[in-house]
């Protein structure tokens, strides 16, 4: 390895640990998840134009990317706190108690989160199909 390979190696470490330490650092600190706000009222498809669909479509997608990206983060949470659970708790019993707590708060705001991704979903589709039943009678 030559002078020059050994810098950029070294370069690249440092590099890769300040990334992760930013990476680590950021997600600690932040506060807990939030639940993504879902969408306004769904335009009557009856009485909708092609544009407002578009544009509740688009944001039933938006709705629905947040939300996977709500449920990755819970997820995240959760490990995070049952590694640091882990490292504090000494008696196993407590620790799988509270792991299983903890897991079980993780599954039901998932639940609900996916819940209402559906529901938002169902009442967009329940629009689409009144518009292009509307629009096939034009």
């Amino acid at each position: 390895m030559t002078a020059e390979d050994s810098r950029r190696a070294s370069r690249l470490a440092r590099y890769t640990v300040a990334a992760a330490f930013v990476m680590i650092s950021s997600h600690a600190f932040a506060d807990e998840c939030a639940a993504p706000k879902a969408p306004g009222d769904m335009p009557a498809g009856k009485k909708a134009t092609k544009d407002e669909m578009i544009a509740a479509q688009g944001k039933v997608k938006e709705f629905d990317a947040a939300t996977t990206t709500y449920v990755s983060c819970l997820q995240a949470e959760t490990d995070a706190a049952g590694a640091k659970l882990a490292q504090s708790e000494t008696d196993p019993k407590k620790l799988d108690d509270k792991k299983k707590k903890l897991q079980d708060a993780e599954t039901k705001k998932q639940n609900a989160a996916i819940d209402k991704d559906k529901d938002v979903a169902a009442k967009f589709n329940e629009e689409l199909r009144a518009y292009k039943a509307q629009s096939a009678k034009q």
